[in-house]
């Protein structure tokens, strides 16, 4: 069975074509025949589980070594009723194992306080904890005997690839052996907390069992060590079994911890381990089924993940630590093997690099001595802890005081993986964690809350890094106003079968195979059977998650708008070549930018971009993006400088692109929700703008130009044009183009978004330059002039208050020359308006300056006339009146600001419902 690949849907169901699928033994009977049958008969293959293999079924080599196993437990039992007198040293360990065992059976009223209290009641049966006793000697003996044939089968393979010959005295008591391979006090000593006298280590077989233990050491050579990992898991007599996940001990799961370990750190750049023995701890709970799917993920590489599964109580504590540690001692005697290395040596050193990384080697340095012995407590380059279970009260407390406690065994460059059914990011909870966050750095944010049918898998994962010490930033405090990027993955769906995970580690293997950590920020992909996988930046302030915790619909980071916003956005740099104008960030190249020549740009750097794009870092919570023209860029770096602004060349590779789209869409609510996602952070800031998504229809397409109806003409108007229109019919005919919005988006959503951006723009231009009090073209709207028409009026030249009329010319008949120009000034305090003939200055007229513009507005339609004939039968109201019809009267001024609101609230609509599919509302 061993010898070949057993394959569960080969053997039920033969009919298949031959080389289809993995695993299909050569020169199998094809059954053409059988198809006709197969479609209408009985198929077993319909009834299996996608992805199983039978790797899960117990062989007959399995069985035999249980059988044997079991044959020693009873002699073990045997043996151990002879301990009545043994030294004191294996008193207690029997002891301390039993305050476990009590521990877990929550056997709390007994009253032993030291093994010479404990010592009689074990070999009594007429003890009141007899029946406990009972149970304990049975699992006590048990591991005596798995921690045994661990060593036997370590024993047996050094023996193998040192080719050392074995004695049969060896088979009976594998640590006389290992003490001469390795002797203590060597060069060659081998620093091993499970192979040295430990709780365990007492028992060993008579030479009775010779056979039996010959037989072990054939079917040794014929198993895998994860079927050897499963043989032990329940034996009669012994009812108490720790709690296990299939889930956790799944293959699936072993291959996403494998990416964890070894892809992850190299992702972040965390930094490269100075040893090629990576320290690693497991802890939390699960911890059983942890080892199953940790030896399932293992690749052959060159670094090598040394596991220590270091956890409290009886089925978590130094039992499971012990026998994980010598398998990992077997699986360095097979990648010797592999490698080609000297079996003994390899072993020394690797187990001395182990353990020499100890807390007090706090700086990451290495030691000029071999320690000798184990000596403090281990360092670890990556943790990983699994917190299943949590009280019922306080959890976030649990949650943040389990975490803490990984500080002082976590390495300078390492990464914590915590695994939690509790969210830490709970609103309410901010300022304990940013507490926590002084010390610890988050990287990257797991969320599995929507993933259905992932069993034991927990809701959140947490990738957080040590904080160096001396340099702890401290931006998360609540007096600090300072934002920290994090990555954030999001799996959905429901997994029918849990074969489906291996649809999430493919993906972030091909993931993080492809994109650097910080550069792309939103990324998005439908896997099979309905999964999904998403990554975006995320950040925190106060220790709160600004994005994805929201579950407003109308942010990007919500499920139902990411799967679109994805799908129909394409990123920048499809529509720009991008390039750093920064000093500290651009390159000086001895060599010219050939194609930029060939685009025909040559000159200053700057110059051969016709827009800069101006990355704004000044507030870090709102980070914002701005385009101007190039001949605006030294300006720009005079007002702004370089400390929070940075600045970017943009050469539009797209004919026909509209800048002003791009800076609208940049003020919308969608572009700022993707800018601050996206660029948060200074580093790679380039690569960033690359990728910063947008929506895929600003691409100009060769479609056939927008005809509007002649009511939507308005939209064309320059801003002399727009003054001159009556407010209720600029509402009128904006609100009749609101109501045909959609049906002209259908087919043409740029253009249309090309008409209103112009539009706003037209308005803005409107409002800025001109102000309506004092604009002469403001006097030619009509409801203005409706208002104007029921004033008296007073002539300019006969007792005008108003008005004071002062020659500037000795000559009479310079007074009937032709009026060519007028112009309002001021001098000190007083304003005037100057009439004037091809420069012969005639006349000034100081008055109020409002009732000036009215008089200049007037005089426009004169041009030609006689200076003093004009004044002659000029008449203006009084100009208390002029200023109530412009005071009392601002429709024309609401009407713009009023539709200047409402052009951006339909740019923004428009982008979002071409991005996310949704119907656009009025």
């Amino acid at each position: 069975m061993n010898e070949q690949t057993f394959r569960a849907n080969e053997w039920l169901d033969p009919v298949f074509s031959q080389g289809t699928e993995p695993g299909v033994r050569e020169n199998y009977p094809l059954a053409n025949a059988g198809v006709g049958t197969a479609k209408t008969g009985f198929s077993p293959k319909k009834f299996l589980i996608p992805g199983w293999t039978g790797d899960s079924l117990g062989s007959k080599t399995a069985y035999a070594i249980k059988s044997h196993s079991e044959e020693l437990w009873r002699f073990a039992l045997k043996y151990f009723n002879s301990f009545e007198d043994c030294n004191k040293t294996l008193k207690n360990s029997i002891y301390l194992e039993f305050l476990d065992f009590a521990k877990s059976k929550n056997l709390t009223n007994h009253e032993f306080s030291s093994y010479v209290e404990f010592w009689p009641h074990l070999f009594s049966p007429a003890s009141p904890y007899a029946k406990e006793i009972k149970e304990f000697k049975n699992i006590y003996c048990y591991r005596a005997v798995i921690v045994y044939l661990y060593r036997l089968q370590f024993v047996l393979l050094l023996g193998k690839v040192a080719n050392i010959p074995l004695k049969k005295s060896h088979y009976l008591n594998p640590s006389s052996f290992i003490t001469k391979v390795f002797p203590k006090g060597s060069s060659k000593e081998l620093i091993c907390e499970s192979l040295q006298s430990n709780r365990y280590s007492w028992f060993m077989p008579k030479d009775s069992f010779n056979k039996t233990i010959l037989e072990l050491a054939e079917h040794f050579q014929n198993i895998s060590c994860i079927e050897f990992l499963k043989i032990f898991s329940h034996v009669p007599g012994i009812k108490f079994l720790p709690k296990f996940s299939h889930t956790l001990s799944h293959k699936y799961f072993g291959d996403f911890l494998n990416q964890l370990l070894n892809k992850i750190p190299k992702w972040l750049n965390t930094g490269r381990s100075r040893s090629d023995v990576i320290n690693t701890k497991f802890s939390g709970d699960f911890l059983e089924s942890l080892t199953n799917s940790f030896w399932l993920g293992q690749k052959e590489t060159d670094t090598i993940i040394s596991p220590d599964f270091i956890g409290e109580g009886f089925d978590k504590g130094p039992f499971l630590k012990i026998c994980q540690e010598i398998q990992f001692l077997t699986s360095l005697l097979n990648h010797a093997k592999k490698k080609n290395l000297p079996p003994v040596e390899f072993l020394s050193t690797c187990m001395k690099e182990k353990y020499s990384q100890t807390c007090e080697d706090g700086f990451g340095q290495m030691k000029l001595f071999d320690p000798g012995h184990i000596k403090g407590e281990l360092l670890y380059s990556r943790i990983f802890l699994n917190l299943v279970n949590f009280p019922k009260k306080n959890p976030h407390h649990h949650l943040v005081n389990q975490i803490n406690a990984q500080l002082k065994t976590l390495k300078r460059d390492g990464l914590l993986f915590v695994f939690s059914n509790q969210n830490l990011f709970v609103p309410s909870q901010g300022e304990r964690v940013s507490t926590l966050l002084q010390d610890f750095k988050m990287n990257i944010y797991f969320n599995f809350e929507n993933l259905k049918g992932k069993g034991e898998i927990t809701s959140y994962l947490y990738v957080l890094s040590k904080r160096l010490p001396g340099k702890k930033e401290r931006p998360l405090t609540s007096g600090s106003e300072r934002k920290e990027s994090c990555l954030f993955f999001r799996w959905s769906g429901d997994l029918s079968s849990f074969y489906n995970f291996s649809e999430f580690t493919t993906e972030l293997q091909n993931y993080l195979s492809r994109q650097e950590a910080f550069s792309n920020s939103i990324y998005h992909k439908e896997l099979h059977q309905g999964l999904s996988f998403e990554f975006h930046h995320d950040a925190i302030l106060n220790g709160k998650l600004l994005h994805s915790s929201s579950q407003d619909t109308s942010k990007i980071t919500h499920p139902s708008f990411f799967k679109n916003l994805t799908k129909f956005c394409t990123p920048l740099d499809n529509f720009f070549m991008i390039e750093s104008l920064n000093p500290g960030n651009r390159q000086d190249k001895a060599e010219p930018d050939y194609t930029l020549e060939l685009l025909g740009y040559r000159g200053r750097h700057e110059d051969k971009f016709p827009f800069i794009l101006i990355a704004d870092h000044s507030n870090p919570d709102k980070i914002d993006l701005e385009i101007i023209p190039s001949s605006s860029y030294k300006a720009k770096v005079e007002e702004y400088g370089y400390a929070c602004f940075h600045y970017f060349g943009l050469i539009p590779k797209k004919l026909n692109l509209n800048v002003n789209i791009f800076r609208e869409y940049f003020l919308t609510d969608i572009g700022q929700q993707i800018i601050q996602l996206s660029l948060d952070g200074l580093t790679k800031l380039k690569s960033k703008l690359q990728a910063l998504l947008v929506p895929k229809f600003f691409i100009p397409l060769n479609q056939a130009n927008l005809e509007l109806h002649e009511n939507f003409n308005f939209l064309k108007s320059d801003s002399d044009e727009l003054l001159n229109l009556h407010p209720e019919f600029l509402n009128n005919s904006f609100n009749l183009f609101k109501d045909n919005l959609a049906e002209y988006t259908k087919k043409h959503p740029l253009e249309i978004l090309d008409a209103i951006v112009q539009f706003k723009l037209t308005i803005q231009q409107c409002l800025r330059s001109n102000h309506l009090v004092n604009s002469v073209s403001a006097y030619q709207n009509p409801i203005i002039q409706e208002k104007l028409e029921g004033l008296t009026l007073r002539p300019i030249i006969n007792n005008n208050d108003n008005i004071h009329v002062e020659p500037l010319t000795n000559k009479k008949e310079n007074l009937h020359l032709p009026l060519t120009h007028t112009q309002i000034k001021q001098k000190g305090e007083n304003w005037y308006l100057e009439l004037s003939s091809n420069g012969i200055k005639v006349f000034r007229l100081y008055s109020d300056p409002t009732l000036l513009n009215f008089i200049s507005f007037l005089l426009g339609s004169v041009v030609g006339l006689p200076i003093a004939k004009i004044l002659m039968i000029l008449s203006v109201p009084e100009v208390d009146d002029l200023k109530e019809v412009l005071d009392n009267f601002n429709d024309v001024e609401s009407c713009l600001n009023s539709l200047y609101q409402n052009t951006s609230t339909i740019i923004s609509k428009l982008i979002t419902q071409q991005v996310a599919s949704l119907p656009l509302s009025n």
